[in-house]
């Protein structure tokens, strides 16, 4: 399992509950109202696909490798 950390809207929150709901292993409310969710999870392959269908609701902190390939993901598509 590869750990991921991801920040996270208020209006989003619900919907990372429900899909990574067995991985999520710290959740942290910020002052924005934004939470920084900590999942430990053996799906990695799947979040490049999994987590831009949230947009800029959702934010991956680390690993960084994850984020850059969403990146380059998403300028491939444009």
């Amino acid at each position: 399992a590869e750990d991921v950390k991801l920040r996270v809207s208020a209006k989003t929150i619900h919907n990372i509950y429900e899909y990574f709901s067995g991985e999520i292993v710290a959740k942290q409310k910020q002052k924005d109202g934004w939470f920084y969710v900590h999942l430990k999870t053996k799906r990695i392959s799947e979040m490049t696909g999994v987590l831009p269908q949230w947009g800029s609701e959702i934010e991956v902190v680390e690993p960084g490798w994850l984020k850059h390939k969403i990146l380059e993901n998403c300028k491939a598509i444009l």
